[in-house]
């Protein structure tokens, strides 16, 4: 249930106003550029907003939310960086995989040309999209548990579920999600050849288990078997990059959703 104000607003902001928002700020953290972005009522802040409106409501990174809502960062600077965002004054967020071009996603030994890198049955896990035709790209991801209940979800930069309970940071061209316990279980570098790499994911996915490391890819059934991939450096092209199908017993490596893989390995 979403928080309301003293004057019964609720937290949630209408889409429109959100894609209006983005827009107007560039598409990432106004202060610093970051496109994982929280957003913030700035004038006047959301104790005292009667209402959401896209002028009055700026993007910030997590870090930069946290201190705005300390009071670290002052209105008046705020209302500054949201009239000269980060990202209108450089051209571009801190990652080029914002860009208006085709990306990728590196994965262990494999370079998925793929718009999703990964996908469980039918659910994108990690994948990209514009929102609109001729927009920059936004990057969403689901981490699950083994019940397949969301944990943390990414959602057009946006995190919307999760937040609370992980520490995510943004540092340079590297993206960690952590668990309480300081555990990584999301870690991402966003490189210049515009692929996304995926240097570690630890997930469970129903009756799966999936770890995705520097060196392999590793799916585990329980009650079942392990399936490997790893080797030398591949580059793949696809709709998909790695699709786990438990209900076929199969996993799909540059695949689609009608099933045409270029590679099919058994699952057990």
């Amino acid at each position: 249930m979403a928080v309301a104000n003293r004057h019964n607003l609720r937290r949630d902001i209408p889409a429109e106003i959100k894609r209006q928002v983005r827009q107007r700020c560039g598409f990432g953290c106004v202060v610093c550029g970051s496109p994982f972005i929280h957003y913030h009522h700035f004038n006047p802040p959301f104790a005292d907003a009667v209402e959401h409106r896209s002028e009055c409501i700026t993007l910030l990174c997590g870090a930069d939310h946290d201190r705005a809502s300390r009071g670290l960062i002052n209105g008046e600077a705020l209302q500054y960086h949201d009239a000269h965002p980060y990202c209108h004054q450089s051209g571009k967020t801190r990652y080029t995989w914002m860009a208006r071009q085709p990306l990728g996603f590196r994965m262990a030994s494999r370079d998925f040309l793929t718009r999703v890198a990964l996908m469980y049955e039918t659910t994108e896990l990690i994948g990209y999209a514009p929102e609109l035709p001729g927009e920059p790209q936004a990057l969403n991801a689901t981490i699950l548990d083994r019940n397949g209940r969301e944990l943390l979800r990414l959602h057009r930069n946006e995190w919307c579920i999760g937040a609370d309970r992980y520490d995510i940071t943004a540092t340079g061209k590297t993206v960690e999600v952590r668990e309480a316990s300081g555990d990584v279980v999301l870690r991402m570098d966003f490189e210049d050849d515009c692929l996304i790499h995926i240097r570690k994911l630890t997930m469970d996915c129903g009756p799966v288990q999936l770890a995705c490391t520097d060196e392999e890819i590793t799916i585990d059934v329980r009650r079942g078997g392990t399936l490997c991939l790893k080797g030398e450096r591949t580059r793949l092209v696809g709709e998909i990059g790695v699709r786990i199908v438990p209900s076929a017993k199969v996993v799909e490596i540059a695949t689609s959703l009608t099933g045409a893989a270029a590679i099919c390995m058994p699952l057990a």
